[in-house]
C-alpha cells in the first residue's frame, strides 16, 4: 500500500488511500472486538475487509472480492489525535 488515512468516531472508520491497483476509499465499522471496512477503488471494484482488534490498535482479518476468501490483512494504529486522525502501519 502506497498511502492509507484512517479517521475513527464513535466506532466508525473512514478513510482514504492509494495502492498498485489505484486511489480507493475506505469506510467500515468497529463493535466490540469485530471489524468491518469496504474499500471503494474509484470508478472499479470493492474489496470487503472482515476480522478482529486485540483492543491494543491492531486490526487483523482476511479480506475477500466477489464473494472469494483471497487473503490476509494487518494494520496497526500507532496514535490517533484529537480530531480521530489515525497514524497507522502496515504489516
Amino acid at each position: 500500500m502506497e498511502s492509507l488515512k484512517l479517521y475513527f468516531d464513535n466506532g466508525r472508520v473512514r478513510g482514504e488511500g492509494t495502492d498498485v491497483i489505484g486511489d480507493f476509499t475506505f469506510e467500515g465499522a468497529i463493535e466490540g472486538d469485530r471489524v468491518y471496512f469496504l474499500k471503494q477503488y474509484v470508478g472499479q471494484h470493492q474489496v470487503e475487509y472482515y476480522g478482529s482488534s486485540d483492543g491494543e490498535g491492531s486490526y487483523f482479518g482476511g479480506w475477500g472480492w466477489a464473494g472469494l476468501i483471497c487473503g490476509n490483512w494487518m494494520i496497526r494504529v500507532e496514535s490517533v489525535d484529537d480530531l480521530g486522525n489515525a497514524e497507522i502501519f502496515e504489516l
